[in-house]
């Protein structure tokens, strides 16, 4: 179609204001949540990284916690060890002034053939005698040494000694048994 109407009577055209204003409400519309949502993926990605850091940290404790347990398991296992060790060997004992006691108290007439230390200071002695009356001797001289205590005659037999290069002898075979008085001996000898 043809306009035929003057230039002057043309209309002018008008700047739509209303379009302009709902355009701008629109964009605005969409930069808000748009603004929001940055926002948001920006604290969600610091706080991935912060929990990035806590679980390396963790684990960190995790091992050394683990290594702690560990020690404490061998700590634990060494204390049990060495309460058994005191157990075994007990109190301190100076074993030259035992043995020196010892070498007093045993007659000419006597032969010790086994010391033995078991636990708790617990002791037997195996040997032989001539006689009886050396036995009795020897027994009573043990219960009245500072350095035994509880000392009990748990056999004793006759048998025949026979050894290489000297008579059969007749001998009383004994065994005995007490236990090492704590504490005693520890001086070197010197009471």
């Amino acid at each position: 179609m043809i306009n035929l109407l003057p230039s002057e009577y043309k209309e002018k055209r008008k700047l739509n204001i209303d379009k302009i204003l709902i355009g701008v409400l629109i964009f605005t519309l969409l930069l808000i949540p748009l603004s929001y949502y940055i926002k948001l993926s920006l604290e969600i990605k610091r706080a991935e990284a912060k929990l990035e850091l806590i679980d390396r940290e963790l684990d960190k404790l995790k091992d050394k916690s683990q290594g702690l347990n560990k020690l404490q398991k061998e700590y634990q296992s060494l204390k049990t060890r060495l309460h058994n060790r005191k157990k075994i060997v007990g109190e301190k004992v100076d074993w030259s002034a035992v043995l020196r006691e010892l070498q007093q108290v045993i007659s000419d007439e006597s032969w010790i053939k086994e010391f033995k230390v078991v636990s708790h200071q617990s002791f037997k002695i195996t040997g032989y005698t001539l006689n009886n009356q050396q036995l009795e001797i020897m027994i009573e001289k043990l219960k009245t040494s500072s350095y035994f205590n509880d000392v009990s005659i748990d056999s004793s037999t006759q048998k025949k000694l026979v050894l290489n290069g000297y008579e059969d002898q007749n001998t009383i075979h004994y065994q005995i048994s007490g236990k090492l008085r704590a504490n005693v001996g520890d001086n070197n000898g010197m009471e």
